[in-house]
């Protein structure tokens, strides 16, 4: 198995939930477990959200807080957001993540976006968040609840 030294380079997002997938099967032949709640806050419940749109088979449920649920869109956001501070350093780091911005690559934004893969999202989903996060806005999560709705 390769745990990813750096998880948000591109293409080492997918190959991270490729390496978990490997694990979790190991999991299930030594210990009979089927499935996996996954709960996290929000770069866990971002990861986690994108992962159970994989591999919807591993997870019985997820418990998201905070997620951003959209690449694409959150890095408009950040992008828009401020001047500078952490949303712009945060669209950066996914601009860096992604091979530069959603108009060069949007694609690849796109496969990693749980709203525009919400119809894969079928076991229970919990996605609680704040209305004053200045960080990650509301509005991800409640785009992609809309989705599943």
């Amino acid at each position: 198995m390769d745990f990813r030294q750096d998880p948000l380079r591109l293409g080492r997002v997918a190959a991270a939930a490729a390496d978990l997938h490997v694990l979790l099967d190991s999991c299930r032949a030594r210990h009979a477990a089927e499935r996996f709640l996954f709960a996290s806050g929000p770069t866990g419940g971002t990861s986690n959200l994108f992962y159970a749109c994989l591999y919807p088979q591993d997870v019985a449920a997820v418990v998201a807080l905070c997620p951003a649920t959209d690449p694409g869109s959150y890095y408009e956001w950040c992008m828009a957001h401020s001047q500078e501070g952490i949303q712009r350093e945060i669209g950066r780091a996914l601009a860096a993540a992604y091979g530069g911005p959603p108009e060069e690559n949007a694609a690849i934004y796109a496969q990693h976006s749980a709203v525009r893969h919400a119809d894969r999202l079928t076991m229970p989903v919990y996605v609680m968040h704040g209305t004053r996060d200045d960080v990650i806005p509301v509005s991800q999560p409640r785009r992609l609840v809309g989705e599943m709705a």
